[in-house]
C-alpha cells in the first residue's frame, strides 16, 4: 500500500509540476500580439525545455515553484527552436535542385509559392482542414494541434500532387508564373473560377455555375473537378 501511495503521489505532483509550466507559458503567450498565438509550440512541449529539469526533477515531497521571470527568459529560444525544426521539416518536402546548396531563408521563401501545397497524413480522411495547407503560416497552425491522446497527431505531411497541379493550372489561367506567383499575390486578385465538369443547380430562384476562389478550387478532390476557367466578373 506504501508504495502505491507514493507511485500515486509522484503522479499527482508530477502533473501539477507540468500544469504550472503551462500556466506560465499561456500567460507569457499574452504579453505576445495575438498574431503571434497561432503560430506558437503548443504549452504541453514546454516540459521539454532543458531549463526546467531540474525543477521537474526535483525529489517528489512538494510540488515546488517555479519564478515566471526566469520561465519568461526560456520561451523565446524555445518558440525560435520549434517554428525553425518545423520549418525545416517542412522544406525537406521540397527538394533542392541538384548539386545547388540555397541559404534557409531563400528556401523558406518557397512555401509562399501558390504552388506549394501540402497534405497532413495524419488527419487526410478525417479533418478536411489538413488535405490541403497553403503557405508557412497554415503549415505551422496544423502542426500545433493538439488532439487528446496523441502526443504528436499531425506530424508526417507530403506534397499535394494534385492540388499543386491545380494551383499551377489556375496561375497560368490569370497570366502568372507558376514557378514565382505567391499565395499573397493570387488572394490579392480575388479571381473566381467555374468548373468547366459541374452542371449548373438551382438555388434562390437562380440557375447556374458556382463561382470559386482559387484556394476552393485547390481544395476541391481533383477527381469531381477538374477543369476550372476564369469567371469574368463584373
Amino acid at each position: 500500500m506504501e508504495t502505491l501511495v507514493q507511485n500515486r503521489k509522484e503522479t499527482r505532483l508530477k502533473t501539477e509540476r507540468l500544469q504550472l509550466l503551462e500556466s506560465i507559458y499561456k500567460d507569457y503567450q499574452k504579453s505576445l500580439t495575438p498574431e503571434e498565438w497561432q503560430y506558437l509550440p503548443p504549452g504541453r512541449l514546454v516540459k521539454d525545455i532543458e531549463g526546467f529539469s531540474e525543477f521537474k526533477d526535483a525529489p517528489y515531497d512538494k510540488r515546488g515553484d517555479m519564478a515566471p521571470g526566469y520561465a519568461a527568459q526560456l520561451f523565446p529560444a524555445f518558440i525560435a527552436d520549434w517554428t525553425g525544426s518545423q520549418q525545416l521539416e517542412t522544406l525537406k518536402l521540397f527538394p533542392q535542385p541538384e548539386g545547388s546548396e540555397e541559404p534557409f531563408e531563400t528556401r523558406l521563401k518557397r512555401l509562399d509559392l501558390a504552388t506549394s501545397v501540402v497534405t497532413c497524413m495524419g488527419c487526410k480522411y478525417t479533418v478536411r482542414d489538413g488535405w490541403t495547407l497553403l503557405g508557412w503560416k497554415s503549415i505551422c497552425r496544423h502542426r500545433r494541434n493538439n488532439m487528446p491522446g496523441f502526443v504528436h497527431p499531425c506530424s508526417t505531411y507530403e506534397v499535394n500532387d494534385n492540388a499543386v497541379a491545380a494551383a499551377a493550372s489556375l496561375v497560368s489561367c490569370v497570366g502568372l508564373d507558376p514557378s514565382t506567383a505567391t499565395i499573397e499575390e493570387m488572394n490579392a486578385r480575388n479571381d473566381r473560377f467555374m468548373c468547366g465538369n459541374c452542371m449548373a443547380e438551382d438555388g434562390h430562384g437562380v440557375r447556374g455555375l458556382k463561382a470559386y476562389t482559387w484556394v476552393e478550387c485547390v481544395s476541391v478532390p481533383m477527381f469531381i473537378h477538374s477543369k476550372f476557367h476564369l469567371h469574368d466578373q463584373p
